[in-house]
């Protein structure tokens, strides 16, 4: 075999070492920008949350965090009305916008004030989660810990937070989780597997965690018993 020949072949050996290590690479950075994604996503909610919480107790008012009904958004609001005009400590009950099709359409930080009727959104502490499987819904984000059996989404879609930091999430029992499924090939195993891709709320707790089970395997739900605490 002569030179060129020798030469050739060491050129499509180097080449093809480049396309396998280039391949390996583009995958290694494709699961650790979804990995970093998913706990971004959580992390900005859990701080959201725990901020949420210590403005009700410092400013001893009542606030509230709901999620849209696909469950891709989320708002805080303040408790300043009572369903007809301003009152300056609320009733105790959420009154939030309802035109979460337009402002799905749109910005969703661009959330200005509510009408009379609507508690006040927290323009600073609303957020996108981009991170959700196609078939979620606000309802998939929360259940009870009884076998994942879910209430109304109204009341699924809301986390209310009281003037002493209690927490209440319209279901029974109270203890109930948020989460972040990341199966999107149908295999039962996370594409990802991030660090935490749950958090888990009690009436006076809220923890980062890690989903078990994805909810394309059996036991899949989002509730304590698959999101563990870390």
């Amino acid at each position: 075999m002569n030179r060129r020949g020798v030469t050739l072949i060491e050129l499509m050996i180097t080449l093809a070492i480049v396309v396998i290590l280039a391949a390996a690479l583009g995958f290694e950075f494709s699961s650790w920008r979804g990995k970093y994604r998913v706990e971004k996503t959580v992390d900005d909610l859990y701080t959201t949350l725990m901020d949420v919480r210590a403005r009700a107790l410092q400013l001893d008012r009542n606030y509230f965090v709901d999620f849209s009904p696909d469950g891709r958004h989320y708002r805080v609001s303040l408790d300043d009305s009572n369903g007809v005009a301003r009152v300056t400590d609320g009733d105790a009950v959420f009154q939030g916008q309802a035109a979460w099709a337009a402002i799905q359409a749109s910005d969703p930080l661009n959330w200005g004030l509510g009408t009379v009727a609507t508690d006040t959104t927290d323009t600073q502490r609303s957020r996108r989660i981009d991170l959700q499987t196609v078939a979620a819904t606000r309802a998939g984000l929360f259940s009870t810990t009884a076998g994942g059996v879910t209430g109304a989404a109204s009341a699924l879609g809301t986390i209310t937070f009281s003037k002493r930091g209690i927490i209440t999430t319209g279901l029974s029992p109270a203890d109930s989780s948020v989460c972040i499924f990341t199966d999107y090939d149908n295999n039962q195993v996370s594409d990802y597997d991030p660090d935490y891709d749950c958090i888990n709320i009690s009436q006076t707790k809220i923890y980062l965690g890690k989903l078990r089970t994805q909810n394309t395997a059996p036991g899949g739900v989002c509730d304590p018993t698959n999101c563990i605490s870390k």
